[in-house]
């Protein structure tokens, strides 16, 4: 049996795409809302292939907003 030629997956700290998409989507409601951006007056919500139409927990929305404050 010969070896394949795929790919090795190696961890990253690079964010996901997904995580990227998140990041742009905050900034615009922060750039347009008139009340500071919190996790008690925004909802985010995602549609996708593998889970469909997905509204993030409190909890989600908590960490991407501490994520942009890093």
């Amino acid at each position: 049996m010969q070896p394949t030629n795929q790919p090795t997956i190696q961890p990253s700290n690079r964010p996901t795409i997904q995580q990227q998409a998140e990041d742009m989507a905050v900034e615009v409601l922060k750039g347009v809302m008139e009340d500071k951006i919190k996790s008690t007056n925004i909802e985010i919500a995602t549609v996708t292939e593998d889970r469909g139409y997905y509204v993030y927990s409190k909890e989600e929305v908590v960490g991407i907003l501490g994520r942009m404050e890093e």
